[in-house]
């Protein structure tokens, strides 16, 4: 039974590290994530933090697939709960942040630099264009009126 023990904290002590980060940055005052969370009143769903079972939050979220992955919440001003939360990487945790510029365009909402990426609009390009209080659909296009004629950007 101990050898099965140790197994199966073996395998999950990634998984359990980041359960543990997350109550951390929410719950501990001291910590320096503390400040972004309690003025929002973000907290964790009272399964996993009550509770204090890291199986609960186990059977929610399963195994973290691998270090390349951390917590995500898919909306950002809700709390972690099971129907909020995901396994993410970096670049995709990156795309939803809440200091993003969302872009409604042709029915797709993406942000600013995955239009810029998509389009092939230079990024720095797009940002002056939205600071300027273009449009979308003009700040997405790759043709701009210059005098007499049309360029590219």
């Amino acid at each position: 039974k101990q050898i099965q023990k140790h197994w199966f904290w073996r395998r999950k002590k990634n998984t359990y590290f980041i359960y543990q980060w997350i109550k951390n940055r929410i719950l501990c005052k001291t910590s320096k994530h503390y400040k972004n969370y309690w003025w929002r009143w973000i907290t964790i769903c009272d399964r996993w933090l009550w509770y204090d079972w890291f199986e609960y939050f186990y059977k929610d979220m399963w195994e973290r697939p691998s270090l390349e992955y951390s917590i995500d919440r898919i909306d950002n001003n809700w709390n972690y709960e099971p129907w909020n939360c995901r396994w993410a990487t970096n670049k995709e945790q990156s795309s939803n942040k809440r200091t993003n510029i969302i872009l409604d365009y042709n029915w797709e909402k993406r942000t600013a630099t995955q239009w810029s990426k998509i389009l092939w609009i230079n990024i720095t390009t797009l940002f002056g264009r939205i600071n300027r209080g273009w449009r979308v659909e003009k700040c997405l296009s790759k043709e701009i009126f210059r005098g007499n004629k049309y360029k590219l950007s």
